[in-house]
Order: C-alpha cells, then structure tokens, then sequence
C-alpha cells in the first residue's frame, strides 16, 4: 500500500473518496454529489489527508484530519478490501505521533458507525 499525504484532494481523488464514503459509512451519512461532499470538506479547519493506494495508484483507503473545537478529529474510511490488515491502525498511530492534541474515542465509540 502507497500512503500519500495531502492537503488538497484533485477532482478525480475527491471522487473516488466519496465513492469510499459512501460505499462504507452508514446510509444516513452519505452524500449524493461532489458538490455535497464538497461542501462538508470545505467546511473543516486545518484539513489534511492521507489517501491509500495499491500499486495501481487506485484510492482504496482515506485519512483526514481537521481542527475542531480546539482539538483534532479525524474521519478514516477503508475498503472492505484492505480492512483487518493493520492499515487503519497505522494510519490513526501515524496520528498520534504528528498531533499534540489527537484524541481517539476507541473501538466502543466506533461501533457507533457500524453499518
């Protein structure tokens, strides 16, 4: 897997990552449009992503963090393709060495977005 950190997604990047977002994440939090999607992304504060790759360079994985309320928050969306291979776990240790204020709720709260 390539990681590839970024602060601007291009068209065909914010694409396949809404794609992912909306083939992975519960219904109620999908977005119909790029323009939607857009709108979400916009709307966050110190914005920084980190797509995963496979050696096609095929977007199969999407990190972001983002300031909010004096902290940093984070959205990760993995394909159902890559999941329980240590990809998201390194992602999130990543993290938690570049960022003072990064603060992971754990496994309990993430059971909140299962599908």
């Amino acid at each position: 897997m390539i990681l590839t950190r970024t602060s601007f997604l291009e068209p065909e990047e914010k694409q396949a990552v809404l794609k992912l977002w909306n083939q992975e994440y519960p219904k109620n939090l999908r977005y119909s449009t790029v323009k939607e999607f857009n709108n979400y992304l916009t709307g966050l504060e110190n914005l920084r992503h980190v797509l995963v790759k496979d050696d096609r360079h095929a977007i199969l994985g999407w990190y972001s963090d983002f300031k909010r309320e004096n902290e940093v928050w984070f959205a990760m969306i993995l394909d159902t393709s890559i999941q329980g291979k240590g990809i998201g776990t390194r992602l999130i240790n990543k993290a938690k060495k570049k960022t003072r204020n990064f603060k992971c709720l754990g496994d309990r709260s993430l059971r909140l977005f299962q599908k």
